[in-house]
């Protein structure tokens, strides 16, 4: 906290090394660069598939709004992927971040089931959620099959 606000190289560093906590929603680090939790934000508009295949991507779009003007925003995505245990296991993945100046943001992204060698997917019920600010706004499942 000492350090933030008196280099903008400093600052980036820090950012970088705080990055776990903000992908873990931790309120005192989000305050730290401006992501106060935004009264009355909501989604909507949100759509997406119930089902991918295997190898394709899952797209999904949404509108983040408040009555009042956004301000500092970052946007993130969580995936909880089913295990072979049948437990699931969560990566957050950021969309953007910045000063949104209207009282809305429309947002499109997506993730890919395509084999990779630092994971490996299986079929079944997976999970979807929506991150504003460090707070989840939506969460919805889908089926890889």
């Amino acid at each position: 906290k000492r350090w933030i606000g008196t280099d903008l190289k400093r600052d980036k560093v820090i950012k970088h090394a705080c990055r776990t906590l903000l992908k873990r929603g931790n309120r005192d680090t989000l305050a730290l660069f401006g992501l106060d939790a935004i009264k009355g934000l909501q989604i909507d508009e949100f759509l997406m598939p119930d089902e991918v295949k295997m190898g394709e991507k899952i797209d999904f779009t949404f509108r983040l709004s408040s009555k009042d003007v956004l301000g500092r925003l970052r946007v993130e995505y969580a995936v909880s992927f089913l295990r072979q245990n049948n437990r699931y296991s969560t990566k957050v993945f950021k969309i953007s971040e910045g000063l949104v100046n209207k009282s809305y943001k429309d947002i499109s992204s997506s993730y890919s089931f395509r084999p990779i060698t630092t994971r490996k997917y299986y079929r079944g019920r997976h999970k979807l959620a929506i991150i504003a600010n460090g707070i989840t706004l939506i969460e919805k499942e889908f089926d890889v099959i």
